[in-house]
This record gives C-alpha cells, structure tokens and sequence, in this order.
C-alpha cells in the first residue's frame, strides 16, 4: 500500500495523501483562493489579475490550452511561452479582423487546420482569434475561410456598384 507524501499513514487509493491530509490540503487551497479573491489577486497565482477575469495573463495563457470539450491540457512545457510569443507577433490583436482582443472577454485560440478535420493540437497549428470569428470560421481550413471572405468581399463590391 502507498504511503501518503505528507505523513506517511497509508494513501488513499489512487492519491498521493491520505484522507486527513488530502482534507488538510483542500482546506488550505479554499482558504488561499479566498484570500486571493477577496484581495483582488489572480486565484491560481497570486499575481494581478486581468482586469475583467479573476486570473493574471499568464494564468489565462495556460487555461486557454485546454480543449473546450475534455479539459486535457493539449501542450505541456513551454505552452504558456510560446501561446505568449503568437499573442505578441499578432499584437494582440484577432488574425482576420485586426480587431483588439481582450483575455476573458473576446479572445479566442483558433485551430488554423481544425483537429476534426486532422489538424493537430499543436502550437503551430493555432493562432488568436476573436471568439466570433471562430465560431463564424466553425471547422473550415484557414485558407477556405479566408477564401470565403475573399468571395463575400467581392460580391460585395459588385453590389456597391450596382446601387
């Protein structure tokens, strides 16, 4: 039987701390999140949070590489780094639109080959997106949805000069 890493007593089953411990430890996390709420502090970090969220924006970072339906973490290691270097190279701002994102509010991790159609859950396979564009964009390719807007600009234009 596994001995728990705190003091030794047998483990709970599966887990790394017996029961008492792995209470003592939930106790102790309630009461640091609580003092980070009510202190106007990112819960999971402690540092400033974002001003619409209750997390900093490395904290969001590393959220935001959870896949929407099985809460996996998608990247390991450098995720948060590498999410930070694609949020600066597009300053911020949403691929298509140009548009300011906001953490929390209107951002958006996009699948530039989404996985449903074999895209990868890869960094280099994902850019910022407004959270309306990426429904908009659904699971097409980058390039069909581009191709799309292409067609729609157009069509647009010809209607201008029609009247």
């Amino acid at each position: 039987m596994k001995q728990c890493i705190s003091c030794t007593k047998p483990a709970k089953q599966n887990r790394s701390r017996c029961n008492y411990c792995l209470a003592s430890s939930k106790k102790s996390s309630n009461k640091t999140r609580q003092f980070r709420i009510d202190n106007v502090l990112c819960v999971l970090c402690g540092k400033k949070p974002l001003e619409n969220l209750m997390t900093c924006f490395d904290c969001w970072l590393s959220q935001i590489g959870h896949t929407n339906h099985s809460k996996r973490r998608i990247w390991k290691k450098n995720q948060r780094k590498i999410l930070k270097i694609i949020w600066k190279q597009q300053n911020g701002k949403c691929i298509y639109t140009g548009e300011k994102l906001i953490p929390g509010i209107n951002a958006s991790l996009d699948h530039i080959i989404p996985t449903s159609r074999g895209g990868a859950d890869s960094l280099d396979n994902v850019h910022f997106t407004t959270k309306t564009v990426n429904q908009i964009k659904s699971n097409l390719t980058h390039k069909e949805f581009l191709n799309i807007c292409e067609l729609i600009s157009k069509r647009n234009n010809i209607m201008e000069f029609d009247g």
